[in-house]
């Protein structure tokens, strides 16, 4: 049996792929990248627009994040992330 070998197709690509089948069966799905999360986790008791996202993605039933591990986050912004 030919092995093919698939190049080009990342993480994020699948990950995408995933969430459209969701939806299409009907589930509630968002996309967001971790520094955009972050930020909106530090500012939703400031700021209604990023209350508004973070009501919205704990409502959903999947959470598609972008970039997780790319950037550094502090002790703070881990807490945040885990225990929201």
């Amino acid at each position: 049996m030919e092995k093919i070998k698939i190049c080009h197709i990342g993480k994020i690509h699948l990950a995408i792929v995933l969430g459209y089948k969701a939806i299409g069966m009907g589930y509630n799905v968002n996309f967001i990248s971790m520094d955009n999360l972050v930020y909106s986790l530090k500012t939703q008791d400031i700021m209604r627009k990023s209350k508004i996202k973070i009501n919205k993605i704990h409502s959903s039933d999947l959470v598609i994040i972008d970039e997780i591990g790319y950037l550094p986050i502090n002790c703070e912004e881990a807490n945040m992330f885990f225990f929201s």
